[in-house]
């Protein structure tokens, strides 16, 4: 018979895998399509030409997105799932490798773009359109004029939001597939 916090477990581990469902299908795959092109002529002014996703499938990607990534209480957050598995150690080695592709993801190098003395890097640029422009859209939002200090920085910036929501994405997915229902099919009976 099964203890108590591996039946509760599993209860999370279900409703996690739920939540993925909602991330993973066709719909948002518009997530993946952005565009940026550069055109500049002789001693004038350059035209920057970007194309993002739309504003609601963004908006409705990232508020299921939100349970996986915001730390608080929430069970369904992909650092408390991992640590799950490190404890049932249920393929641990293999959660470790996901766990460390998800903090390269959001601790990936800087971008190579300075406005000023600051370098904009891509854990600050993520978090920043993340939450001062879809979550939380203060009216101080210092990290935003940052970033649309410049035509050609804001387009660059945003690609690299959507590099990394398209990459937290495909790792939550994956992760879903290849440990979360595996581990289900083997311990729910």
């Amino acid at each position: 018979m099964k203890n108590n916090q591996q039946k509760d477990n599993i209860e999370i581990l279900k409703r996690f895998s739920a939540q993925v469902e909602k991330i993973s299908g066709d719909k948002y795959k518009p997530l993946h399509v952005y565009k940026i092109s550069f055109s500049a002529e002789v001693d004038l002014f350059g035209e920057v030409k970007s194309t993002f996703p739309n504003d609601d499938i963004v908006n409705s990607f990232l508020m299921n997105l939100r349970f996986f990534i915001i730390k608080d209480k929430n069970d369904f957050n992909f650092e408390k799932i991992c640590q799950l598995f490190i404890e049932s150690d249920f393929k641990k080695d293999k959660v470790l490798g996901w766990l460390n592709v998800y903090h390269e993801i959001l601790n990936q190098e800087a971008m190579g773009l300075r406005v000023g003395e600051k370098t904009l890097t891509t854990k600050m640029v993520f978090n920043t359109i993340l939450n001062e422009e879809y979550f939380h859209q203060e009216k101080n939002q210092k990290g935003m004029d940052i970033i649309k200090s410049s035509p050609l920085i804001e387009p660059f910036a945003r690609m690299k939001f959507f590099d990394v929501i398209g990459k937290l994405r495909m790792v939550i997915c994956s992760f879903d597939k290849q440990i979360v229902k595996k581990y289900l099919k083997e311990n729910e009976n």
